[in-house]
């Protein structure tokens, strides 16, 4: 039986990026509201954790700072532009502080339960008002474990921040079992070392900016005999930089205002004159370049020499 219900404008799961950024907004037009984060600290991945979801060691964000920062909080003019995960963490860390958004925080609150509320439940009240609204269509019910009791909170709106990358998707491959080696998700992999892979044979399955990452870590730190990444669909491989500066800053009003199918053709042109025609190095996309969400890697996947 729960022991507690609260009642709030708008209830926000999860104080990663984006439920820093929902309730930073929440705050400025005065809702009443409450963010619940169900570990003991904020940034969702980008707080390095070795047992458990988050960053690699290793991991510098592939998106500059230019592009990955809160519109109202710019990254220092000295900081490198793509950061190291832990100079993310900082910042965000900065960003709650600057705003006071710790006060509205609730650390080891985990939701474990979220349903629309019935009419006939006795929670549900018509004569709700709250201070932003007079009229609302519905009231979710979220149901909250703390420590070893469960609270319940009320809200007309709910902000689910809890992060596309939270849940792994696992896979089976045919003959999996008898496989004598190691399989594991990369949601599990912090760098050579602590995964023990140093030295060995690794195959990585799927071409995103994890396989890359990793990829990268296994030849230089682990030093490991031979990588190879498999991907069914291929991929382009993005530089970090063009000219000089770093790629995203290309993309302006004009070149968004094209229809896809000609800015693909200029960022297909770049990155064959910069690192090659990707099937020079067997990558062999089966699709435009901005189809699909890009893979952006500061190296070349070289053919024939494993990194």
């Amino acid at each position: 039986m729960s022991e507690k219900v609260i009642y709030k404008e708008c209830c926000v799961i999860g104080c990663g990026i984006s439920g820093i950024a929902v309730a930073r907004w929440l705050k400025k037009y005065n809702f009443d509201f409450v963010v619940l984060e169900k570990s003991e600290d904020i940034a969702g991945l980008w707080r390095y954790k070795e047992n458990d979801y988050g960053v690699m060691s290793f991991t510098h964000i592939n998106v500059s700072k230019y592009n990955y920062s809160f519109s109202d909080y710019q990254f220092p003019k000295e900081s490198v532009e793509f950061m190291h995960h832990s100079h993310i963490y900082e910042y965000a860390k900065s960003y709650m502080k600057m705003h006071n958004l710790y006060d509205y925080t609730k650390f080891n609150h985990q939701v474990i339960l979220l349903e629309e509320l019935n009419k006939s439940d006795v929670l549900y009240s018509e004569n709700l008002k709250f201070q932003n609204m007079d009229n609302y269509e519905r009231l979710w019910k979220l149901t909250v474990k703390v420590e070893n009791r469960e609270i319940v909170y009320i809200s007309p709106y709910v902000a689910v921040a809890t992060g596309h990358h939270f849940a792994p998707k696992h896979v089976k491959f045919p003959g999996q079992e008898t496989f004598t080696g190691e399989i594991i998700h990369s949601v599990k992999y912090k760098n050579a070392k602590f995964n023990k892979m140093a030295g060995k044979k690794v195959l990585l399955v799927g071409i995103g900016n994890s396989s890359v990452d990793i990829a990268d870590n296994l030849v230089t730190q682990g030093e490991c005999t031979s990588v190879t990444i498999s991907s069914k669909s291929g991929s382009w491989v993005f530089p970090n930089y063009i000219n000089g500066y770093t790629t995203d800053l290309y993309p302006s009003r004009f070149m968004l205002s094209l229809p896809w199918q000609y800015t693909t053709i200029i960022y297909e042109n770049l990155i064959k004159f910069i690192c090659g025609d990707p099937k020079k190095y067997n990558l062999n996309p089966n699709s435009r370049a901005l189809q699909y969400h890009p893979t952006v890697s500061p190296r070349n996947i070289v053919k024939g020499n494993d990194s």
